[in-house]
């Protein structure tokens, strides 16, 4: 497997959402993480996560319409999109 542009990965979902709206949730694509944050997940879902998926979660977005991380403040959760 080569490189991975995750710049251009951005890009098109970027483009992806802006194309789409509604038809993705109606939602916009959550925010990165922070290094921080991300390690504040994987110790509490007590796991350390694909080093391609931290990479998309650091560079891309958090999630999307399927599945978001989420910070309540608290504690981390995964969302599900109905």
């Amino acid at each position: 497997m080569g490189a991975v542009n995750w710049g251009d990965i951005h890009e098109r979902t970027i483009a992806l959402y802006a194309r789409h709206g509604t038809g993705l949730g109606g939602q916009e694509l959550p925010d990165v993480l922070s290094e921080t944050q991300l390690r504040r997940a994987e110790e509490q879902f007590g796991v350390e996560f694909p080093e391609d998926y931290r990479q998309y979660l650091l560079r891309v977005s958090a999630g999307g319409r399927v599945r978001t991380l989420r910070f309540d403040g608290a504690r981390w959760y995964r969302w599900f999109a109905s």
